[in-house]
């Protein structure tokens, strides 16, 4: 595709995370459902450990939680702060609060966690009150003015020698194999531009950090691996191509024969897909 053929798109326009104030029940359960299943893989489980150990999560820690969404990773937070610890999660979108509140209750752990509907960027929790704060796959969702917002609630938040993570992947590190390269690069690229207010962000969270005032940042890259066709990846490649479609990157034909290569392989066991996620932590007035 020319740059001259190349469509104007608004950046992030199929983004549903940056619209959640008008999803309906059936897409709230949707992507409960689609995040539920996205964490089982064993990277994702990989990549939960690192941002424990990084952290240094521990007995008695208060940790709150940037976009808990359907809460699975307060639960682990929860067992690991202990009685004495209090994890307090942040989900503006009803929906999945809701799975939220009922996975806390159901857990028996309601006397130390608890969801907050709200945004991140205007919580009305106190400040200094966390030992880490925590945004996991949030700031790629949020336009420029929102994110910095966020992030300076984040270290607001956080207690002087507490620490500040987030967990975002880069939209140019999706790689999947596929006989077709160049139809391939043209989804990658509308994948980059249409699902992320900021496709980057994995990439740009070291700078972010950085000019946010935190200090010591690091970064550490896991790699996230499917090759099932049963995956969240597998039908988040089919959505991304029909978005390609949807949005003139590809036309409909090409859409078709795509997908249709794709369940090929996938049938014949050759699916595989992977994309790099990226865990940047920073520390408040070191």
């Amino acid at each position: 595709m020319t740059k001259e053929s190349r469509p104007l798109r608004v950046q992030g326009g199929n983004d549903d995370f940056g619209r959640i104030d008008t999803w309906d029940a059936s897409l709230a359960e949707s992507w409960a459902n689609a995040l539920d299943k996205r964490a089982t893989n064993p990277d994702q489980v990989l990549l939960r450990a690192a941002l424990f150990d990084m952290a240094r999560i521990g007995l008695g820690q208060t940790i709150v939680d940037m976009g808990c969404g359907t809460g699975s990773l307060m639960l682990e937070l929860a067992s690991a702060v202990g009685a004495a610890g209090k994890v307090i999660g942040i989900e503006p979108q009803p929906g999945l609060a809701s799975v939220a509140q009922r996975r806390i209750a159901e857990s028996g752990l309601a006397e130390r966690c608890h969801v907050r509907i709200e945004r991140g960027s205007v919580t009305s929790l106190n400040s200094a009150i966390a030992d880490v704060c925590i945004a996991q796959t949030v700031l790629l969702h949020l336009p420029e003015g929102e994110r910095n917002a966020t992030l300076a609630r984040m270290i607001e938040l956080t207690k002087r020698g507490g620490c500040v993570i987030s967990s975002d992947q880069d939209a140019d590190t999706w790689v999947i194999d596929h006989p077709d390269q160049e139809l391939t690069r043209r989804i990658v690229a509308c994948y980059g531009e249409q699902s992320f207010a900021d496709g980057w962000m994995g990439r740009k969270q070291r700078r972010a950090f950085l000019d946010a005032g935190l200090k010591s940042v690091e970064v550490r890259v896991i790699p996230m691996v499917d090759t099932s066709a049963d995956s969240f990846a597998f039908g988040r490649a089919v959505s991304r191509a029909q978005v390609a479609s949807k949005t003139g990157w590809i036309t409909d034909e090409e859409q078709r024969r795509w997908l249709a290569t794709l369940n090929q392989l996938a049938t014949a066991g050759q699916f595989f897909t992977s994309t790099n996620y990226y865990l940047t932590i920073g520390y408040v007035d070191l």
